[in-house]
């Protein structure tokens, strides 16, 4: 087994590795902190030993570029005092700059008889696949004791899908077995909470295709009924420029300059809303979860464009027939 270190106090890597050695690990470290991310991964270790007082990054921020990268184990060994220390976290980047100002501040927060400082900076940590827009403050479990505990959360890590369902099937049949009595309140899946984030993009996307295919139909057909009425209406006006010699093909592209110009000033002001729109809709969606939409509002925008143009088309076709007609 692999170990690699993370450490800068070098008396106490030596001594951690040659404890660790002694017992047949092998172990690797690095002093390059620049680089400290790229070398971990490169050796590809089978656990990581992670110090959090660092001279460049601190080990939060090292955690978080690794997990962007590996799932590889880590465990955090720091001679860090938090008894009296908090850490902030914040799961949207919108309260990043309020989550900073405890730290910023240096405010406290007030437990029983303890005044807690906080440790670190606010750091950005999803708890949920749902954004919850909160801000959640870490605190040492010797505090717990005064407190009353109101949800506990247990993450659970398997290692297959197979070892998923044989898991879900043991908490089900104890949860019929211990009925009230039972040591938890529900439990939910990785495979589920995607499952519900894919059933709440299609509602989204029914809800916002239905409004926007109604409204698209409807100023569709009043533009194409006050197009058709007015080529009506001008009839005498288009024979009296047929008699003056004006050709026809002149006649049938000053009619589609005309129609296609009442056609577009809807559909332009419409992206514009439509951008204006989504910009800000962007950040309710996020509260269903992380739902990525551009694939449904592009095959939504075609198919809009497709049934707009359709009615542009007959409305050209029915109002050139009009004038025309003998």
């Amino acid at each position: 087994m692999n170990i690699f270190i993370i450490e800068d106090d070098r008396v106490l890597r030596t001594e951690l590795m040659k404890m660790l050695c002694s017992y047949g690990y092998q172990c690797d470290y690095s002093e390059d902190w620049q680089s400290i991310v790229r070398i971990a991964l490169q050796a590809s270790p089978d656990l990581i030993l992670l110090d959090i007082n660092l001279p460049l990054f601190d080990g939060f921020h090292i955690c978080r570029e690794i997990r962007k990268q590996s799932e590889v184990p880590i465990i955090v060994v720091t001679s860090r005092s938090t008894d009296n220390g908090y850490a902030i976290l914040y799961d949207i980047e919108s309260n990043q700059a309020l989550a900073n100002q405890f730290y910023d501040k240096n405010i406290s927060l007030t437990i029983g008889k303890n005044a807690l400082s906080p440790a670190v900076a606010a750091e950005m940590f999803i708890l949920s696949n749902n954004g919850r827009r909160q801000i959640t403050f870490v605190i040492a479990d010797a505090f717990m004791n005064a407190m009353n505990i109101r949800e506990s959360v247990w993450n659970v890590q398997c290692v297959s899908d197979e070892a998923v369902n044989d898991f879900s099937a043991l908490l089900d049949n104890y949860l019929q077995e211990s009925g009230r009595e039972s040591a938890f309140v529900h439990y939910t899946t990785r495979q589920q909470i995607y499952e519900a984030s894919v059933t709440t993009k299609a509602i989204v996307a029914f809800l916002a295709i239905y409004l926007g295919i109604v409204f698209m139909i409807t100023c569709a057909a009043i533009l194409a009924i006050q197009q058709l009425s007015e080529a009506a209406d001008n009839v005498e006006r288009y024979n009296l420029l047929k008699k003056l010699g004006v050709e026809r093909r002149e006649l049938d592209r000053a009619l589609l300059l005309q129609i296609l110009c009442y056609f577009l000033m809807p559909l332009l002001l419409a992206v514009i809303h439509a951008v204006v729109g989504l910009t800000a809709a962007n950040e309710a969606i996020k509260m269903f979860g992380n739902i990525e939409p551009t694939s449904t509002i592009l095959a939504t925008s075609v198919f809009i464009v497709l049934v707009y143009g359709v009615y542009f088309l007959l409305t050209y076709v029915g109002s050139k027939n009009v004038i025309h007609k003998e």
